[in-house]
């Protein structure tokens, strides 16, 4: 599935918080859920999804306080144990 994080999603994101990121915002908003952990992968109840590297690079420059722009990525279902 693809998410969008928009620039509302980064205004209203929090760093360091991966309750409240601006991924976790995307997210929250595209699947209909309140429940999204960030970490450098998303959990939704008991369910994994991986994120890609070019997601992984915006958590980590968003907790650094760099400037970030909107973009898209493709969420996996970690299918493997």
């Amino acid at each position: 599935m693809i998410i969008k994080v928009t620039a509302e999603h980064i205004k209203n994101g929090q760093p360091r918080n991966n309750c409240a990121c601006p991924i976790a915002l995307a997210v929250d908003e595209r699947m209909k859920v309140k429940s999204v952990v960030t970490t450098y992968a998303i959990f939704i109840s008991n369910t994994r999804y991986v994120l890609p590297d070019a997601a992984k690079a915006f958590i980590s420059a968003f907790d650094s306080l760099e400037q970030v722009e909107p973009f898209e990525f493709e969420l996996y279902e970690n299918t493997s144990n």
